[in-house]
């Protein structure tokens, strides 16, 4: 049977190239018989449990792929390999068909080339099913058109004003900021 993801995919037109690699019951990126590499840098591993899903998509080998999270194997491997990963809210993609390692935190979603790719392949995915109990079909509206200037983003000052200028998470900021968007810095205790 094929996943719920799998099967919305599909209906959209979308065709099924490869099934990539995952860390060892969804650990990190090693598996039985190897390292999953980063392509940027062939020393280190990707990361996981997408670990396959990220390094493909970085490569350039697939335009997306998806990925299941329970705690960070969407986001670190995103990360690590300089894509994007959209990590859902829980219950927003029904989780029929995949491996489960906990029901209660267990997430699908999309990693992709860009924020605009991400969008375009949740909004197929997204949805609930009647064997997925915790899943929910709400709305999702993406049009690409959104005044920047509108948006509040919130960042955590005492963690990011401590990283050098040059760090992912300052050039970020700063890319918010030259494209209008209202930065709000929040203490975390």
């Amino acid at each position: 049977q094929d996943a719920y993801v799998a099967q919305q995919l599909a209906y959209a037109g979308a065709v099924c190239v490869a099934k990539l690699s995952l860390g060892e019951l969804a650990m990190d990126d090693v598996w039985f018989g190897g390292l999953t590499r980063n392509p940027w840098d062939l020393a280190t591993g990707s990361g996981g449990s997408s670990a396959g899903s990220a390094t493909a998509t970085a490569a350039g080998l697939v335009p997306f792929a998806i990925g299941t999270e329970t705690y960070g194997s969407i986001v670190d491997p995103s990360q690590r390999c300089g894509v994007t990963g959209l990590r859902p809210t829980f219950g927003s993609v029904a989780r029929t068909g995949c491996m489960a390692l906990c029901w209660s935190s267990d997430k699908v979603g999309p990693i992709c080339r860009s924020a605009e790719d991400a969008a375009i392949v949740f909004a197929y995915i997204h949805g609930g099913d009647s064997i997925d109990a915790s899943s929910r079909t709400m709305p999702f509206n993406y049009t690409g058109k959104v005044d920047l200037s509108l948006l509040r983003v919130a960042y955590t000052r005492n963690y990011i004003d401590t990283l050098p200028e040059d760090s992912p998470e300052k050039q970020t900021l700063l890319i918010l900021r030259r494209r209008g968007v209202k930065l709000i810095p929040v203490d975390f205790p």
